[in-house]
């Protein structure tokens, strides 16, 4: 099995509002990275989302689903819900404001695949999914800010 425990951070020059809506807008996901092929939003109950997720992962495609709860104002966190791909899958969003109007995004992560690859690859395509999510997640939350 493979196993990635990893924090990443980019800064935003948008609010965290903005940051946020761009956060909960799952069923746009594939906009934010190439390899997610979509997600759908299965049910919400008290800022709790169960949300399905489909992406390719070198050579195969990956589907599971998530437990997203939402703490206001600026954070969120995940664990699994069902998976045949992955033994574990959480993390942490936290947003923090900064004095020049932007935001700063800090994600903390931990998957486990039950399928082998090795090691050094799953590590890098972890590593290059997550910064291409948050590079995405900069740019939609950015270009949401310009044009309100």
């Amino acid at each position: 099995m493979n196993y990635y425990s990893g924090k990443h951070s980019v800064e935003v020059r948008s609010t965290v509002q903005e940051v946020c809506l761009v956060l909960e807008d799952y069923e746009n996901y594939a906009q934010l990275d190439h390899e997610l092929q979509w997600a759908q939003v299965d049910m919400i109950v008290n800022k709790r989302y169960l949300v399905r997720f489909k992406q390719r992962l070198f050579r195969g495609v990956l589907e599971y689903a998530l437990n997203i709860d939402h703490q206001y104002p600026g954070s969120a966190s995940w664990n699994l819900a069902f998976s045949e791909h992955f033994a574990e899958h959480k993390g942490k969003v936290t947003l923090t404001p900064l004095d020049n109007g932007a935001c700063r995004v800090d994600l903390a992560v931990e998957v486990e695949l039950k399928q082998w690859l090795p090691g050094r690859i799953f590590e890098s395509l972890q590593k290059d999914f997550w910064h291409r999510f948050l590079d995405g997640l900069r740019a939609k939350a950015e270009s949401a800010s310009i044009d309100a």
